[in-house]
């Protein structure tokens, strides 16, 4: 796994298990990574990968008393887009919190508070009816911030996410992998669905896109470095 401290960067149903500079909205984020690494595939020299092998699998239990389990957890959001500037203001639809084996802490829908106008759903796949069914935005910020609280938060591009959801978190405790210097990319991109095919040899975001899964995808780039 990541070198603790070393770097930081910027269902309907709710199911929830310092001080310092605050990053809120991605200014003043740091790389995420200080740990060296080839720029070829982290992953085949690791051990962590075999033909077939799933994200789950990646991310299988930790041995018992493992302190990252109950330390380190991934976030990742999907937006849906407000009125105005052609549907590109974001407003939160789903959040998803998971632990560092993998595991969902949270998943939920959320309510938009007023019209969209860009369901975006060729990414998202939600509509209107999985944001009826949702939780209200105040729930589904009280549930995530609770969980993200004096942890270490792995995501990927989480400036984001923590902008919309009008969260703050100490830098020191923010794990980006789109900042990570390490997770190369032949060619130089920074998508996650990129560097988790590079690095991990899956593919991810076939279809439409599922942020449980990718906050998983996050975690097991961030489990390379």
């Amino acid at each position: 796994g990541l070198m603790d401290g070393s770097y930081s960067a910027g269902g309907a149903q709710l199911a929830a298990g310092g001080s310092g500079q605050v990053a809120h909205g991605g200014e003043g984020l740091k790389d995420c990574c200080t740990s060296p690494a080839a720029s070829e595939s982290l992953g085949a020299g690791r051990g962590l990968l075999g033909p077939g092998t799933t994200l789950e699998e990646m991310l299988a239990p930790l041995p018992e008393g493992d302190w990252r389990a109950t330390t380190v957890v991934a976030l990742d959001c999907e937006f849906v887009g407000r009125p105005g500037s052609k549907g590109e203001r974001n407003a939160l639809a789903r959040a998803s919190v998971v632990a560092y084996d993998g595991s969902v802490l949270l998943d939920t829908f959320v309510q938009v508070d007023g019209p969209v106008a860009d369901f975006r759903i060729h990414v998202t796949g939600i509509t209107q009816a999985n944001l009826d069914a949702g939780a209200s935005f105040n729930q589904a910020r009280e549930e995530v911030r609770k969980l993200l609280a004096g942890r270490v938060v792995v995501g990927h591009s989480i400036a984001h996410d923590f902008r919309v959801l009008r969260l703050a978190q100490p830098l020191e405790l923010i794990r980006d992998t789109q900042a990570c210097p390490f997770l190369r990319h032949p060619e130089k991109s920074r998508a996650l669905r990129a560097l988790v095919h590079h690095h991990l040899g899956v593919a991810i975001q076939q279809t439409t896109h599922s942020s449980v899964a990718d906050a998983q995808a996050a975690l097991a780039l961030y489990r390379l470095v």
